[in-house]
């Protein structure tokens, strides 16, 4: 598929700051997962905090997302766990934001509820762009979306051990 796809993505609203919109994959829930896919922000390069994030552990309302962006700092470019609270960052708030232009980029995610290893690959698969350790969640299903930029989203394959088969 040259273009990607636009997901229909589930507006969200309630009192927990959370991400505003995405769409949960509807496959059986991982413990330990990766997932691998091409995206694209279309947000205005010049907007700062122009997002794509990547679900993981959705257990609604609690889950996990990465988000990726093109600014780093208290709020953007991080790992958090939204726990019937607002998100909490739980990485050490030092990823070189990637967002930083409208082409594709690929991502790779992996997560391993034993260890409670959480990693995000962006492009350069060699080495993480976000890492973070929590084991909170053990379970989930996985998605993708944005916290309120718009993207497009491409070529989506999930690799795990499905929560049933434990």
């Amino acid at each position: 598929m040259k273009h990607g796809i636009k997901l229909p993505l589930q507006a969200v609203s309630g009192p927990i700051r959370r991400p505003a919109e995405w769409a949960i994959l509807k496959i059986e829930p991982f413990t330990d997962v990766q997932l691998w896919f091409e995206a694209r922000c279309d947000a205005l390069l010049e907007q700062k905090g122009r997002d794509i994030i990547l679900i993981f552990g959705y257990q609604s309302p609690t889950f996990y997302y990465a988000h990726l962006s093109n600014q780093t700092d208290r709020v953007h470019n991080g790992i958090f766990l939204v726990n019937d609270a607002d998100r909490q960052r739980i990485d050490n708030g030092k990823g070189i934001a990637r967002l930083i232009d409208n082409n594709w980029y690929a991502i790779h995610l992996i997560r391993n509820v034993q260890t409670g290893a959480i990693q995000v690959y962006v492009s350069d698969m060699q080495t993480p762009a976000l890492s973070a350790n929590d084991t909170t969640l053990q379970w989930g299903r996985v998605g993708v979306g944005s916290f309120d930029d718009t993207g497009a989203f491409k070529n989506i394959r999930v690799a795990g051990k499905l929560m049933s088969s434990e």
